[in-house]
């Protein structure tokens, strides 16, 4: 797969490289041949992140179902291949931990803009996200490492 990168408030600094290019090697390696479903993409990308120990889905409060993808040691995960809309409730899910001292960054997958549109309509994007998550610079605090990713075709 292609991997493009963007940090958000100094995450170079705040997640480690080792992390970062763990994550990058776990979407080159994700292939297939012919067009994905979002399930596909989701299913492949998670079988390899909890080989390398990443979690199941972790809550972000006791009292809540409201959860994440996944969390290796500080570094909190969202992955997205959903409806455009479901991107903003992964940042306030992300920053609410990083506020609360339970992840000291974050890592954000979301699908490249050609992959989106063939998973179907008002998929979340990265070139969207990436865009948008600008705006709102100084309301997102947690230092998020951003991947969008998508195959050669895409």
């Amino acid at each position: 797969m292609r991997v493009e990168e963007y940090s958000h408030n100094h995450a170079e600094t705040h997640v480690p490289d080792a992390t970062r290019t763990q994550i990058r090697s776990v979407l080159q390696r994700t292939h297939k041949k012919g067009r994905w479903t979002s399930a596909q993409v989701r299913k492949e990308i998670l079988r390899q992140l909890t080989d390398l120990g990443w979690s199941d889905p972790v809550r972000i409060h006791k009292d809540s179902k409201i959860s994440i993808t996944s969390i290796l040691g500080e570094i909190g995960l969202c992955l997205q291949t959903g409806n455009m809309g479901r991107f903003y409730a992964d940042l306030i899910k992300l920053d609410t931990l990083f506020r609360n001292k339970h992840i000291s960054g974050a890592i954000y997958l979301i699908p490249l803009k050609g992959l989106a549109l063939q998973l179907g309509s008002n998929i979340a994007n990265f070139e969207r996200f990436v865009e948008e998550l600008s705006i709102f610079q100084a309301t997102v605090s947690v230092p998020l490492a951003v991947f969008g990713f998508a195959g050669e075709d895409a």
